[in-house]
């Protein structure tokens, strides 16, 4: 018996329920939305990177955005993008790339510079290289090689980040700000702005935004509503989708500092020192080369005493010399309590939405998903959220998939956020059980968790091949329909206009 190659790249039989034919046929259609869309990065790239030619790039961007909002006002949208964080701001590349007929709002004013996550894996980095990012990232970040555990001041155990050859193959530490503001420079934002309700219906979505300034009312309506606006989504509520999990009770601080005793730490790695039930993180960031992001834990009491309801410090320098205290307490860092910048405070936690898709309203990023810091997941799974979404969307007007394909973005990102959450809650527990065992000097490969798609050179077609691999019946349906009626109307037998497409179809498997 013959065999064959099947989508999903293992040995089948002729007698697998796989249509080749078909397969090829999509391939096709979706080949040709490739080379476009490489073709535009391409130019868009030269534009970005040339200086000579960034007022007239500027000056397109602008003219773009004007055309947008009189479409807003007149016509319809195809998407509205809700946040502009890093999932928002690379949903709007990707639309830009497919040529969508898109808007971004946030309710923001400006960057938040506050200090958020630093980590950028290197499947994530070939996603970006894909829309031309990676020489502005690589200029912007630093290597980041290796994590050592430490236990009352002991090394328990060293991880290492394997790095490849190239600047797209690495994992990496660049600051939030710093990458949102280079995904900014592509597409335009609409700020100020803050979704306030929206309704959809079986055609489009109705969306009332408010400027938070002035207080002054827009109505949009779009094909699609993306939600990327946070943990706390305001969609998501709307929508009355759960977010079940766990929240830590406890606080915890991030900010950033220049470190001036430091004489064991290097630049290229990150440390996690744990010292009578606190726990600190420190990593790297790219500036001078004396510069970190400080992760840890405090006492309840210790934010209720210090800190006011909007997050801010009540006396700044007296919690900057206890922050710094914490510090030295927990590691043998010196750090510059006037050098603190970046100052937040946070629950950790670990959640996920039931569902990521209700009819035209999708949820991506911590609207849909957060996870415990271990593993650094959060803003990697945002931007294949991103990927994984935007090719759907602009496939949609290929009649041969529409709703289905769209549905498999669902299940397929709620599965992969299932299996991050488990990953990173064992992460967040072997970290803890490390706490008071005797040094070991243990040193491990990093081991991570990814769609297929981040690792291939082509996402497009791969990605397209897992996700096939479910509507396949339903399609090939289709194409036994369309041939029975063609051969029927030439007076041909239906049972052999359907041999016609393929010897490996076997109907009685789809029906």
């Amino acid at each position: 018996m013959a065999s064959r190659q099947n989508i999903d790249g293992k040995v089948g039989t002729s007698e697998s329920p796989i249509n080749n034919g078909l397969f090829e046929d999509v391939h096709d259609i979706f080949q040709q939305e490739i080379d476009i869309c490489l073709l535009s990065l391409k130019e868009q790239g030269s534009k970005r990177n040339n200086a000579d030619d960034r007022d007239t790039y500027q000056a397109e961007l602008n003219n773009e955005t004007n055309q947008v909002n009189e479409a807003s006002e007149h016509g319809l949208l195809t998407v509205l993008v809700v946040g502009a964080g890093p999932a928002g701001l690379c949903m709007a590349n990707l639309l830009k790339t497919y040529n969508q007929h898109f808007h971004v709002i946030d309710a923001k004013t400006d960057f938040d510079n506050r200090s958020k996550a630093t980590g950028v894996h290197r499947n994530t980095l070939k996603l970006f290289d894909k829309l031309d990012f990676i020489e502005a990232i690589t200029q912007e970040s630093i290597e980041l090689n290796a994590n050592s555990i430490y236990s009352e001041g002991q090394l328990l155990k060293k991880t290492v980040f394997p790095q490849g050859a190239t600047n797209n193959d690495k994992n990496i530490c660049i600051r939030q700000q710093s990458l949102e503001r280079i995904l900014a420079d592509n597409v335009s934002i609409d700020r100020g702005k803050r979704l306030i309700a929206f309704q959809q219906n079986d055609t489009h979505v109705t969306a009332t935004v408010e400027e938070t300034s002035t207080k002054k009312r827009q109505e949009f309506q779009a094909q699609y509503l993306i939600a990327c606006d946070g943990a706390t989504s305001m969609v998501r509520k709307e929508l009355g989708i759960s977010f079940d999990g766990e929240t830590t009770i406890g606080w915890s601080f991030c900010f950033d500092a220049k470190a001036t005793s430091h004489s064991e730490m290097n630049h290229s790695e990150m440390t996690m020192h744990m010292n009578n039930g606190y726990r600190l993180v420190v990593v790297p960031i790219p500036i001078n080369g004396d510069s970190y992001r400080f992760y840890g834990n405090i006492t309840k009491q210790w934010h209720d005493d210090h800190i006011n309801q909007d997050g801010t410090p009540k006396n700044p320098s007296k919690a900057h010399e206890h922050l710094a205290s914490f510090v030295l307490e927990r590691s043998p860092i010196v750090i510059d309590s006037n050098s603190i910048t970046g100052l937040s405070f946070y629950h950790t936690a670990s959640r996920i939405a039931s569902k990521m898709r209700d009819k035209r309203v999708f949820l991506i990023g911590d609207a849909a998903h957060i996870f415990f810091p271990a593993g650094g997941y959060g803003l990697n799974t945002a931007i294949e959220d991103a990927f994984a979404l935007a090719w759907r969307l602009a496939m949609t007007k290929t009649s041969l998939f529409k709703d289905a394909l769209l549905q498999t973005f669902n299940e397929e990102r709620l599965k992969n956020a299932q299996q991050i959450k488990d990953d990173s809650t064992q992460k967040k527990k072997d970290a803890a059980s490390l706490q008071g065992q005797p040094s070991a000097s243990e040193t491990e490969n990093e081991t991570q968790i990814y769609k297929k798609s981040a690792r291939l050179e082509n996402i497009l077609p791969i990605d397209i091949c897992e996700s096939i691999k479910s509507n396949t019946r339903s399609l090939a349906q289709d194409r036994i329909r369309i041939s029975r009626s063609a051969v029927q109307e030439e007076g041909i037998s239906a049972e052999t206009g359907a041999n016609d497409l393929g010897s490996d179809v076997d109907q009685n498997d789809w029906f």
